[in-house]
């Protein structure tokens, strides 16, 4: 999932494919327990739940049940997650943000992840940035690509 960054409909046709072509072998037990141990239990319920709204894709309402993050969390990845903003072209840069990015964060489970992720994105290294002046100023790197965030954020 983290490889089509959690975006689009093609993470979900991925997801509903593997939940069709697997269903009668899959271990859930197992499945619940690894996403739950690795921080990503929002994230294999999201992806399953998605695929089984917009795909029709077979999954037993036991593990999904048995995955369900908070009210507050659904709610506040429910709008951000929208219809319309997943079948909106991704726009991407080289460091990885899109107007998704805080579904993405908000997908991870453990704190000090979210807080990892959140990081990088607002703050990555310098040498990441693009620019004719990366080795320059790093405040002014970052105050123009907070604001750049704030705008694609804001746009949606």
């Amino acid at each position: 999932m983290r490889k089509h960054r959690y975006v689009g409909l093609r993470w979900l046709a991925d997801v509903a494919e593997l939940l069709r072509r697997f269903q009668e072998t899959l271990d859930w037990r197992y499945l619940v327990t690894t996403a739950r141990a690795a921080g990503l239990q929002t994230l294999l319920y999201t992806g399953i739940s998605l695929a089984r709204e917009y795909f029709d894709a077979p999954c037993p309402t036991e593990p999904l049940h048995a995955l369900t993050p908070s009210a507050v969390r659904r709610r506040l990845l429910q709008s951000v997650l929208t219809q319309d903003a997943l079948m909106t072209p991704v726009e991407m840069d080289d460091a990885g943000w899109t107007h998704l990015a805080p579904a993405e964060v908000l997908l991870l489970d453990k704190p000090s992840a979210m807080a990892r992720e959140l990081r990088y994105r607002l703050f990555p290294p310098a040498d990441r940035l693009a620019g004719p002046d990366r080795a320059g100023n790093r405040m002014s790197l970052y105050a123009s690509r907070l604001v750049q965030r704030t705008t694609t954020l804001l746009r949606r």
